[in-house]
């Protein structure tokens, strides 16, 4: 039915509108995050760089994680380079995904590793925990 009218079936996200600004329409960046200490050593984020793409499980934004990230003492970014060190991998809004089933940044960072840039996938529930 909805193909039949033109519209596509798609899901509903709840967003904090926090991270918004109504004036300019543009959201926060990742390079709006900061924090004050030295970070965490010992953890496994701790000088690496973050990018995520696709919605967090638990209810979790991503200004949220990128936050806990840079707490931890890692770094994080809203688009992937050759500076990036982990892509975390959620699930992935079928309105914003290639044919090939992949968000821009996933099929980014793959194309990285294919010429030697090491950069990790994580899945989102595994980098979730990592954050507790």
């Amino acid at each position: 039915m909805a193909e039949a009218n033109g519209f596509r079936v798609g899901t509903l996200h709840a967003y904090d509108l926090s991270e918004w600004d109504p004036f300019s329409g543009a959201q926060w960046k990742a390079s709006d995050i900061t924090t004050e200490g030295e970070g965490n050593t010992d953890h496994p984020l701790y000088d690496q760089c973050v990018v995520i793409t696709g919605t967090l499980p638990n209810a979790m934004t991503r200004r949220e994680a990128y936050q806990r990230v840079v707490h931890l003492g890692g770094r994080v970014a809203d688009g992937v380079s050759k500076k990036v060190n982990v892509l975390v991998v959620a699930d992935l809004d079928p309105a914003v995904i290639g044919d090939d089933g992949r968000s821009g940044k996933l099929r980014k960072a793959i194309a990285l590793a294919e010429t030697g840039v090491p950069i990790e996938l994580m899945d989102a529930r595994d980098f979730v925990r990592l954050l507790d």
